[in-house]
């Protein structure tokens, strides 16, 4: 029997428990939902001490169960979408889509890196100031004060993190093979959701890359920054009930 999955995967300085609130709207019907743990940000899943995607790959594929003719989406947030770019090449024939959750698959040109390797040095010179002032700046700054509580949430699970997580985590990003050719040749769906004021994955950058890449379906949340999960909770669930429809049932978005 064919089995449906939905692989959610969480992004930098961030937990599973981001998807909580999209997964109480998101139809969870038929399928079997995974919400796996980067390295480094559970105690189940430690720091791999590599910074190849492919290890990275392989620490999640350790923590889903798919068989060989089971179907799979994935939806993959900021790093967790980087890495999902590469995770598709692990289970080839099974990607019913892929959806970039303020994310992309290209890899980070020279400014980013030297903006990675700021961060390094950042949280090694002060974690608590670096994780409250990165956390913060993710979301739009109107819907600062009324998400303030999620904000403190994630500031002090971020907190709990070694500066050796952020390290090793940059690092993966910053060597992240390209994946946009491969993605040109992919055969499955591809859709992005994005946010209009996302410092993290800019909306220019991120529609230049939409564009190379033929077929893929794109959403632009308005008024928003890098964190649409709590930031335009319904209508990222309403998108993803749409991809997930289409993906499955075979049917136009």
């Amino acid at each position: 029997m064919v089995k449906k999955h939905l692989i959610l995967l969480h992004g930098f300085l961030e937990n599973h428990r981001m998807w909580d609130d999209m997964l109480r709207l998101i139809s969870k019907k038929d399928f079997i939902i995974h919400t796996p743990h980067l390295p480094g940000h559970h105690s189940d899943v430690p720091l791999l001490g590599s910074h190849a995607t492919s290890d990275y790959c392989a620490a999640l594929m350790k923590q889903v169960d798919v068989q060989p003719h089971d179907e799979v989406f994935i939806i993959g947030h900021s790093m967790g979408g980087y890495i999902a770019s590469h995770l598709i090449h692990q289970l080839p024939g099974k990607i019913k889509g892929l959806c970039l959750f303020h994310s992309k698959c290209k890899a980070d040109d020279a400014d980013k890196i030297e903006q990675r390797k700021r961060a390094i040095q950042a949280a090694y010179s002060d974690l608590t100031l670096y994780v409250r002032t990165m956390i913060t700046n993710q979301f739009a700054e109107d819907l600062r004060g009324a998400l303030s509580q999620k904000i403190t949430a994630q500031i002090a699970f971020a907190s709990t993190l070694a500066p050796e997580v952020i390290d090793e985590c940059q690092r993966v990003m910053i060597e992240r093979p390209d994946g946009l050719e491969a993605m040109r040749d992919r055969s499955f769906p591809l859709y992005y959701y994005l946010g209009q004021h996302d410092p993290s994955i800019p909306l220019r950058t991120a529609l230049e890359e939409v564009e190379a890449l033929p077929g893929a379906l794109v959403h632009v949340e308005h008024g928003i920054g890098h964190m649409g999960h709590w930031e335009s909770t319904r209508p990222a669930a309403a998108f993803i009930n749409r991809i997930l429809f289409a993906a499955f049932d075979e049917q136009d978005v």
